[in-house]
């Protein structure tokens, strides 16, 4: 998947399809939406560049439309079988990259085999964003750069409180590197040693997966993002 999407052309308008819709077209994005349901079509006209009334798995409509206009077509439909056709013809079509929703095991691995570029589960997704924020909540961000590699950004444990860098010594001891220090409107990029942490402060670190989990050990609340 290229960098710099722009537009979009998303099919099928469930919960998950309309909040793509706003997310994307909120962020400056193109966004052509397009169901058989005409109150769900209304409903997203703020929110998108364009809304159609037509049914995707119909040849015509996506010819018509020209799916290779688009940066990503997102298939968010779901029935089964209409999602398949309609992933199938958008390949057929040539569009760029095609992203559908599954609703089981079985249905990504058909998706798949027609061609799906990526198949996500958003329910199961959301699942787990939310589980994690309820078991370990103080982690605010995590990005995972490489399965074996994190950036996390967390709010300054207690114990981290009063002390320096050169005190608390994290790379060696946590095997952990600051990266940056959030302060109210302030940012401290590469922190110096003597830096102390105060309370309040957020602070960005990376290292070694196995190396950021110990961290969780300190933390009060958490959000995390897997990518």
């Amino acid at each position: 998947m290229k960098n710099n999407m722009s537009q979009f052309l998303i099919i099928g308008l469930g919960g998950f399809g309309v909040t793509l819709c706003k997310s994307l077209f909120n962020k400056g994005c193109d966004v052509l939406a397009i169901d058989q349901n005409e109150d769900l079509v209304n409903s997203v006209t703020e929110f998108t560049t364009q809304a159609v009334c037509a049914d995707a798995s119909d040849e015509s409509v996506l010819r018509k439309i020209n799916v290779r206009d688009y940066d990503a077509c997102i298939v968010c439909i779901g029935n089964i079988e209409a999602s398949v056709i309609v992933t199938l013809l958008c390949k057929q079509y040539n569009a760029k990259y095609v992203m559908s929703k599954a609703n089981n095991n079985l249905h990504k691995a058909i998706l798949e085999k027609v061609g799906a570029d990526a198949v996500i589960f958003p329910e199961e997704y959301m699942g787990e964003k939310v589980s994690d924020m309820l078991i370990s909540p103080n982690i605010l961000q995590i990005a995972k750069l490489t399965p074996n590699f994190s950036i996390i950004e967390i709010k300054t444990p207690d114990i981290w409180i009063g002390k320096s860098l050169i005190e608390l010594d994290l790379r060696k001891r946590q095997n952990v590197t600051v990266l940056l220090i959030k302060r109210g409107e302030d940012m401290i990029i590469t922190p110096e040693g003597i830096t102390v942490f105060e309370h309040d402060d957020d602070v960005v670190l990376c290292g070694e997966e196995k190396y950021i989990e110990k961290l969780r050990k300190y933390a009060t609340t958490e959000l995390k993002h897997k990518f």
